[in-house]
């Protein structure tokens, strides 16, 4: 085998020293990434929430009485008032269900005639689903 010269090696060196220092700046960079990630993901799945239950209030206020299961009656072809409806970001999914599952989605309480979601644990930020 052929010896490298000591310019190869220097050069070889050298493109090393810039991938660590390139890859230590991405990391630095994208920690405040995720938390505005995380920030998003809190105020989408908040804001999905408060346009249920603003619905849910709605039709209440003019039907005098709660929505079935899963909600369908607050989508504007049912005559709600939801255009679209909200998909909980932290699990990709809008479903309703009826019982806590944990597995995303929305919760409606029938016996409490309430909206959560459908999420077990805590935020990012150390905040329970639950609460929301």
């Amino acid at each position: 085998m052929a010896k490298s010269s000591k310019g190869e090696e220097k050069d070889w060196t050298q493109w090393l020293f810039y991938i660590v220092i390139v890859s230590l700046l991405v990391g630095v960079a994208l920690g405040p990434v995720a938390g505005w990630l995380n920030r998003a993901r809190k105020h989408s799945l908040r804001a999905g929430l408060k346009n249920i239950r603003d619905a849910y209030t709605a039709y209440y206020s003019t039907k005098s009485a709660y929505p079935g299961p899963e909600l369908k009656e607050l989508l504007v072809p049912n005559g709600g008032t939801i255009a679209e409806w909200p998909v909980d970001p932290v699990s990709g999914t809008g479903t309703v269900v009826t019982s806590l599952t944990g597995s995303g989605g929305w919760l409606h309480d029938m016996e409490k005639h309430e909206v959560k979601v459908n999420i077990a644990g805590e935020d990012p930020f150390g905040q329970k689903y639950s609460e929301y």
